[in-house]
Parts: structure tokens; C-alpha cells; sequence
């Protein structure tokens, strides 16, 4: 039971909106932060009748199930514990249940993230024995496990992102060089496409395109495009990365010519974890790829369109204003070319997954 509380009030503990754990005696044994600023008279005692009449309180401590309550101006949402001898308050505001939904998702993408780093270093080992013993069977079963961990990982990646668009925050943007900055995507990118045996054009306008949006989110979305063209390519077929202005906007474009979506599916592309297979066999992404990559788009103040004819193609259009701020620009990314392919953990190894190759154990 310790560690269900330590769990739940490390998850609470940064939230907007009040958070409490109460045992069934009325006594409050832990609070978050925005428990003792917004009820200040919390930091004197430990009874819940400093925030709810006696009535109320004994309504409270007689719930047995997830519950929600009103009442006396104070919406909240109150949770028995499995052991039944604690209750979890939690006070809802409007602005607040974005971020309640946050709290609870955000800690699962880094629990997947911590175990899939334990699986790896097995793999790692396993293939290492394999090598050493001249086992194939055992290498070929541990490159096997090696591709699953990155799919996890890609997926693990799409459901962070996913959550972190859907809830709303201070929008921090940067000016990026856009041109400079799709060079080393298409430029990395292309020798994965090379192991694929797909012929990755890229073909970027010379003179610098500024925007200003978050370089990691850009570079998550064009990657997460590049991998569909990939993955439904026809072998052999190229695909093609464009960035050109058109007016004030800048305009990205990834083309391939592949088996293209089929009317009855195009309309659903962008809803979050749709996926579809024509051979109605379940399909290896989780389905946000296209969903994350237009919320991106849209906080930037952006677009995605998709055109497909089947058997013949697909184009993804994303399109972005262009920075048209005055004066000089200091122009700093963390995104190179080096740092897209120094690491086997690197963004672009993981969003590339689905297309089954990754680096070797």
C-alpha cells in the first residue's frame, strides 16, 4: 500500500488541481502542491472538515467506488483505494481536466520506456553469445526481439507525443531554418531507405525558409510521413521529400508510389490509433502516426492534407507559414545529421521501425 500512495502522489504532486490521499478517519496523509496553496489552512491540521462540513465529511469517508461529487461550489472526483482504507480526492477546475488526463498518461510511456531498455540489453546480449558460438538461429531470434523492442519504442514515442498535443500548454516555439533542417532529415533518412532498396529524392529550395514551430515535433512528423511512403511502397519505387514556399507558407510534401488508401479509408487517416490492412491482418503501427503529426501541424498554425489514388500513390502536403519577423536571426539547431545517426536510439532509427530495419543488437 506504501507504494501505491508513493506512486500516486509522485503522479499528483505537480498537478494544477488539488490532490489529496485520505485515510478512512478523515486524516489527510498526503497533499500536493496545489492542495496547501490553494486551501493554505491544510498546513495547520489534518482534517477534512477544514475544506468540507462534518455532513460532508462522513458522506465522503461512506463512499465504497469511483465517484463524482458537488458540493458547497467544490467539483471533485474521488477514488477508493483497492485496500478500501484510503480515499483519493481529487478537486476538478475546467482548465483542469486536460491536465488530469495528462497526469495519469504521461507516467506510462517512460514505465514502457524503462522495461524496453532492460529487454535490449538482454537482446544484446543473447546476440552477443550467438556470435560468439557461431549460433544463427540464436542471432536471427535475437534480431527478431531487437525490431519488436523498437516497434515498442516507436509506438511508446507516438502515445508521449500523443498526449502531449492533446493537452493543452504554453505554446514555446523557436525560429528553425526549415531547408537546413529537412536536409539532414532527408539526408539521414536516405540510408535507411537505401537498406529498404527505396530510392529517398530530396529536393529542398536553396534559400533559407524560417519558421517558427518546435524542431523536434517537425522532425517527429516528417519522419513519422516518410515511414508510411516507405512502408507501402511498391519495392524499389522512390519517394520523394519536397519543401518549396508557396506565398507565405512553406510547403512540405512527401510522395511515394505505392498502393495508395482506398476512398472508404482516407476519410479516418487522421483519427487517433485507426489503422487498416487490405489482407484485414492487424497492422504493426498503432495508428497515431498521421493523428500526432496533424496536431503538430495545427499548433503551429498549419495544415495536412492527403491526396492517394489506389495502386498508384500517395501525397502528404503539411504546410506551415513562414517566419516573417524583421531584423537579424540567430538560427541555432540541435538537429544534424550527426546527431540523427551517431545514436542506434535516435529518433529516426525508432521512427523507422516499421519499416523492420533498425541497427543490429
Amino acid at each position: 500500500m506504501t507504494n501505491e500512495i508513493e506512486f500516486l502522489s509522485s503522479v499528483y504532486e505537480e498537478l494544477s488541481a488539488p490532490f489529496l490521499i485520505s485515510d478512512r478517519n478523515g486524516s489527510i496523509i498526503r497533499g500536493n502542491k496545489a492542495l496547501y496553496r490553494e486551501f493554505s489552512d491544510m498546513r495547520t491540521g489534518n482534517s477534512l472538515s477544514l475544506v468540507f462540513p462534518k455532513q460532508s465529511v462522513e458522506e465522503i469517508l461512506s463512499v465504497s467506488e469511483t465517484s463524482r461529487i458537488y458540493i458547497h461550489g467544490l467539483d471533485f472526483s474521488l477514488t477508493v483505494m483497492p485496500s478500501r482504507e484510503y480515499v483519493c480526492i481529487l478537486f476538478l477546475k475546467d482548465e483542469s481536466r486536460a491536465d488530469v488526463m495528462k497526469s495519469l498518461l504521461m507516467p506510462m510511456p517512460h514505465v514502457f520506456r524503462s522495461s524496453v531498455s532492460e529487454m535490449l540489453l538482454i537482446v544484446s546480449s543473447i546476440y552477443a553469445m550467438g556470435e560468439e558460438n557461431e549460433d544463427y538461429r540464436l542471432m536471427e531470434l535475437s534480431q527478431k526481439l531487437n525490431l519488436s523492442c523498437y516497434k515498442i519504442l516507436r509506438g511508446n514515442n507516438l502515445v508521449s507525443s500523443y498526449c502531449r498535443q492533446i493537452c493543452p500548454s504554453e505554446k514555446k516555439g523557436e525560429l528553425i531554418n526549415l531547408s537546413a533542417l529537412l536536409k539532414n532529415v532527408g539526408d539521414a533518412a536516405r540510408i535507411v531507405c537505401n537498406d529498404l532498396e527505396i530510392a529517398l529524392e530530396v529536393q529542398i529550395e536553396d534559400e533559407d525558409v524560417v519558421i517558427l514551430a518546435d524542431e523536434n515535433s517537425i522532425v517527429e512528423s516528417v519522419l513519422a510521413v516518410i515511414d508510411n511512403a516507405c512502408k507501402f511502397s511498391y519495392s524499389k519505387e522512390p519517394v520523394t521529400l519536397k519543401l518549396k514556399t508557396i506565398g507565405t507558407n512553406a510547403v512540405i510534401s512527401v510522395s511515394d508510389k505505392g498502393k495508395g488508401i482506398p476512398p472508404h479509408v482516407i476519410e479516418h487517416i487522421f483519427e487517433p490509433y485507426y489503422t487498416y490492412n487490405e489482407d484485414a491482418y492487424p497492422m504493426e503501427g498503432v495508428g497515431l502516426g498521421l493523428t500526432v503529426t496533424r496536431l503538430i501541424t495545427m499548433k503551429w498554425g498549419g495544415n495536412i492534407s492527403v491526396t492517394s489514388k489506389e495502386y498508384e500513390g500517395t501525397t502528404v502536403v503539411i504546410t506551415l507559414p513562414v517566419y516573417k519577423g524583421e531584423g537579424e536571426m540567430e538560427l541555432n539547431s540541435k538537429v544534424t545529421l550527426v546527431s540523427l545517426l551517431r545514436d542506434r536510439f535516435s529518433l529516426l532509427h525508432i521512427m523507422m521501425a516499421d519499416n523492420n530495419t533498425v541497427p543490429l543488437p
